[in-house]
């Protein structure tokens, strides 16, 4: 009987252990970010901001719970950064910008197609304080930081919402 049952679990784990390798959060070994927003040239933003696309991806990293930095066996998210605006029109003549969209595609290593395309959306708006309370002014730095991180983590948080890859793409290692 415990030869049976030592034989039949070392079975299943031997089936199972492919299925079970890639577990949440799940691995992301690249990520690529690029600005396309209509109606503004790519310099438009980099004059303001020359790393904006490096700045994004680091932020992306930064969040990324599951890194696998060799590019195999993860997740390639490719976010395409579409609009930049100032209250829901051009950036301000300085760059300043408290909106930014994008859309994120995840496609897993080896596979064919993407796992998902979401839609990413910061809106940063100002509101009321709290009577009593101590208001601080964010400088322009910390201004872009925050909107960068707020994006990196819709980025982040829509890895959740992801199929687990098939197993062929991950045991693939093209």
């Amino acid at each position: 009987m415990l030869k049976t049952t030592t034989a039949a679990l070392a079975l299943f784990a031997a089936l199972a252990a492919p299925a079970l390798a890639l577990t949440t959060p799940y691995p992301v070994s690249d990520v690529e970010v690029t600005t396309n927003i209509e109606g503004v040239e790519v310099g438009d933003v980099t004059e303001y901001y020359p790393a904006f696309n490096d700045d994004l991806a680091r932020a992306i990293w930064d969040r990324v719970e599951n890194p696998m930095t060799d590019g195999s066996n993860g997740f390639e998210i490719d976010v395409k950064v579409t609009s930049l605006q100032l209250d829901g029109g051009p950036m301000g003549a300085q760059g300043e910008f408290n909106q930014i969209e994008g859309i994120a595609v995840y496609t897993f290593h080896g596979a064919d197609n993407p796992a998902g395309t979401f839609p990413i959306a910061v809106n940063a708006r100002a509101g009321d304080s709290v009577a009593g309370a101590v208001n601080l002014m964010p400088g322009e730095g910390d201004y872009y930081v925050a909107m960068l991180d707020a994006f990196a983590q819709g980025v982040q948080n829509k890895l959740a919402d992801l199929p687990a890859p098939e197993p062929e793409a991950n045991m693939s290692d093209n």
